[in-house]
């Protein structure tokens, strides 16, 4: 995990179901492999998609 020094440490949680619906939404603004995107497709409330990663003609799914 990166830090800065002016900055307030950061945290990481995990990408499980439980986890994701507990958001009011996700934001991807990178992509990465490790991630399971079809878990985020499925729990997410609102996914906010900078990448194009995720399908558009999905109810939860908005491109920005």
């Amino acid at each position: 995990m990166r830090s800065w020094a002016d900055l307030p440490e950061s945290s990481s949680v995990s990408l499980d179901a439980e986890t994701v619906a507990g958001y009011d939404a996700v934001v991807l603004v990178t992509d990465h492999e490790s991630v399971d995107y079809g878990v985020v497709l499925e729990h997410a409330q609102l996914v906010i998609d900078t990448r194009g990663t995720l399908p558009v003609d999905s109810p939860n799914v908005t491109r920005a």
